[in-house]
Formats: C-alpha cells, structure tokens, sequence
C-alpha cells in the first residue's frame, strides 16, 4: 500500500510540473516547450500560463 501510494504522490507532483501551456504573446503560437523565441514570427515574449 504504501509503494501505490509513493507512486501516486510522484505521478501527481509530475502532473503539477508539467501543467503548463507556453504561448507568444505577440502571435498567440502555441509551443510545445518553452523556447527563447516563437518559431512562427521571432518574438522573444513567451508566456508561460499554469494550468
């Protein structure tokens, strides 16, 4: 019981992690990760939102 529930406790901290939308703000692009800059119109303002 107490492995299921170490497991649970490390599946939900990753989900948190990973709760995350990446967008530009110039644009409105969705990236997949964050980047320095928006592969569709080189701006460097991206918005990291929490889900």
């Amino acid at each position: 019981m107490k492995t299921l529930l170490t497991r649970a406790k490390h599946l939900y901290d990753r989900y948190q992690y990973d709760a995350l939308h990446y967008e530009c703000r110039r644009c409105g692009y969705t990236l997949a990760q964050t980047r320095p800059t928006c592969p569709t119109c080189g701006s460097t303002e991206i918005a990291t939102i929490p889900l």
